[in-house]
């Protein structure tokens, strides 16, 4: 019976698929890729609001063979320039341009929607019965579209309004790209479309459809299975393996797009736990821990593997480096250099040979000429031989990709915490315990690298080969971030793996918190387990470490950096990396944390506390002294009894 239904569904969603897959150009009134567009938002608009006629075995129908390989086949076939863009940091985008995901549509009785039900039925082209509800949705959806609205169909009717002033189309840089007009949309739909049958279908949603939808996350957060490491069997496992290609590799704007629907889906389940019953509630808790934590976890296994070949491969790259000697003077200028060219020969047995020069500045540029001629022989000489491990081809093939792996990580670090805080009351304390071993994992793999010179001269080579003017706008960067810093600025490696050691930092601290600070007692958890016992040391011992490597940071280099970016913490990693730049918005998150504690818990933790608070007193961030001002002026005055000492 289910599969005759189907048959009447089948033709309609296929047609509507095969839409939104579409490679023809489609531009009309400012809107690039309209077909597709149009046809995700009415497949979407039919799923919304039809989908309770689906049992769990036709909606498993539906997105295996209908709406994935669909949505797989269109971003597998985009060549637009979009799919090589990298930003130069995780915090920086440079991807803002692509479309966001559309707003959840009002329910159909919406006083809005209806208004413009009535609008368009006094239209000149309007149907002579009135419009479904999916009808609506769709034409709402359009009017939305073409008059520039925010997605919010509750306004359509003012925007379909003859010389509305709400009609404001942007221009898009990519209007023929499917992953910058489409993309966001169609795996938004994913999202939208599952989230809303989990009140319907309850329990099933969560054994049958929750892994297909998953997987398909991870397939553009991470990509398809790889030999990496120990091989998991169950990896895309109930995917359909014809549906994507093999080979197929996420972009950063593919791997952006799936950690923020991955994340949004998180959120609307947490959102669930709070409504549903206690055992539902509990699964579910254990089901969003869970799936970040093997998102995260194979997201690092592959990082590592990237960064372990990269570094394994002795790339011959250029180190501009200062000695203690020859920093920069009070005048910034910089007398000499040691110019450190380690290049490798590539031979049955990997020798490799090194060969150092001191040289004045102004020499630099010569020298610099010189071994990039030398370079480019070599490179072309490979490229005759066929050589497989050019020294361009393996920068070009590992950079970007570590980059990503990098961005990925710190995509689905950033918004956790917001989720925990939803379900900390109902978590169980062995599904918190593997999350934080996943948080604890990227934090202790991007430690590694951010110290790793093999790694951060990988990564300056592939920035000296982006760059068009050459040495001089090479002299220029250095001296604009500081000597010695050449793994520091945009696009370096310090940039990304301190940023996602410190993100990483953060949602550990965060969570933690969220344990230490509350107490468990609901009674849909299987077992009251004592939050603050189990949070306690692990918190204590995270801020220790924090804190050690942020002031020893902050005292060795926090003058480098210009008095302007220490105004605002949160802002100093996006343009210098330095540990201190890039952790001072977690020790902000860490002295916001001490500020919560009850006068308990801060008396009882005063000896491992104030030594970081009185050390804090002298650092350049104001941000930081105003905490540690607010730290003095309440639970410091409470200890020395200038009000009470809390416990005694």
């Amino acid at each position: 019976i289910e599969a005759e239904y189907m048959v009447l569904w089948r033709p309609l969603l296929d047609g509507l698929a095969a839409g939104m897959c579409s490679s023809a150009k489609s531009n009309s009134g400012g809107v690039g890729c309209l077909v597709q567009k149009g046809s995700v938002m009415t497949l979407r608009a039919i799923l919304l609001r039809h989908g309770h006629l689906f049992s769990v075995a036709q909606w498993s129908v539906i997105l295996r063979h209908v709406i994935l390989p669909a949505i797989q086949s269109a971003v597998e076939f985009d060549t637009s320039p979009v799919v090589n863009i990298t930003s130069e940091s995780p915090l920086v985008s440079s991807v803002e341009f692509l479309c966001a995901p559309l707003p959840l549509p009002p329910r159909a009785a919406d006083e809005g929607l209806q208004k413009f039900a009535v609008q368009e039925s006094t239209a000149e082209s309007a149907p002579s019965r009135s419009l479904g509800e999916a009808e609506l949705l769709v034409e709402a959806s359009f009017a939305d579209l073409r008059h520039g609205g925010d997605g919010n169909l509750s306004r359509a009717y003012g925007l379909s309004k003859e010389n509305s002033p709400g009609r404001n189309v942007h221009e898009q840089p990519f209007p023929d790209s499917w992953l910058a007009t489409t993309a966001p949309l169609a795996l938004g739909m994913l999202t939208d479309i599952v989230s809303e049958q989990i009140s319907t279908l309850g329990d099933d949603v969560r054994k049958l459809l929750w892994p297909i939808v998953l997987c398909h996350y991870q397939l553009w957060i991470i990509g398809p299975s790889t030999d990496v490491g120990k091989k998991q069997s169950d990896d895309i496992s109930v995917l359909d393996d014809y549906y994507f290609d093999p080979l197929w590799r996420p972009c950063e704007a593919v791997v952006r797009i799936g950690c923020c629907e991955l994340n949004r889906m998180l959120v609307l389940l947490s959102d669930f736990c709070d409504e549903g019953d206690g055992t539902q509630s509990r699964k579910w808790c254990g089901t969003i821990c869970a799936a970040i934590a093997e998102t995260l976890s194979k997201n690092v296994a592959l990082e590592n593997a990237i960064y372990e070949e990269l570094t394994e491969r002795k790339l011959p790259v250029p180190i501009i480096a200062y000695s203690e000697t020859e920093k920069k003077n009070a005048s910034g200028d910089v007398s000499k250099v040691t110019l450190e060219w380690a290049e490798s020969t590539v031979t049955e047995d990997t020798h490799v040979e090194k060969r150092v020069a001191t040289l004045d500045k102004d020499a630099i540029g010569g020298l610099d000429k010189r071994q990039d001629q030398k370079l480019c022989d070599a490179d072309e000489s490979d490229h005759l031989n066929g050589n497989r491990n050019s020294n361009v081809t393996n920068l070009e093939r590992f950079v970007p990709a570590l980059k990503v792996r990098c961005v990925a990580a710190f995509a689905l670090q950033h918004h956790l915490p917001e989720v925990i805080s939803r379900i900390v009351d109902k978590v169980e304390e062995d599904d918190i315990s593997v999350l934080l071993a996943a948080l604890d994992a990227s934090r202790g793999t991007a430690c590694a690298a951010s110290v790793d010179v093999d790694l951060a001269l990988a990564f300056q080579k592939f920035i000296l080969s982006e760059w068009e003017d050459g040495v001089g706008e090479v002299e220029r960067n250095i001296d604009a971030v500081g000597a010695g810093s050449y793994d520091r600025h945009l696009g370096g490696s310090g940039m990304f793996f301190l940023t996602q050691e410190a993100d990483a930092n953060r949602s550990i601290i965060q969570i933690l918190s969220f344990l230490y600070l509350t107490e468990c007692t609901k009674a849909d958890v299987l077992e009251v387990w004592d939050h603050k016992t189990f949070a306690e040391p692990l918190l204590l011992e995270r801020i220790s470490d924090i804190l050690d490597k942020f002031l020893l940071s902050e005292r060795k280099d926090g003058h480098l950096v210009d008095p302007n970016f220490w105004r605002n913490s949160h802002d100093t990693g996006e343009k210098f990396a330095l540990y201190c730049t890039s952790s001072a918005g977690v020790v902000c998150s860490i002295l916001k944390t001490l500020l919560k504690f009850s006068s308990e818990q801060f008396y009882s933790q005063k000896k491992i506390v104030l030594p970081y608070i009185f050390a804090l007193v002298r650092v350049r961030s104001d941000e930081i002294r105003d905490h540690v001002s607010t730290i003095l002026n309440t639970r410091v005055a409470n200890l020395l009894g200038i009000d009470e000492v809390p416990g005694v």
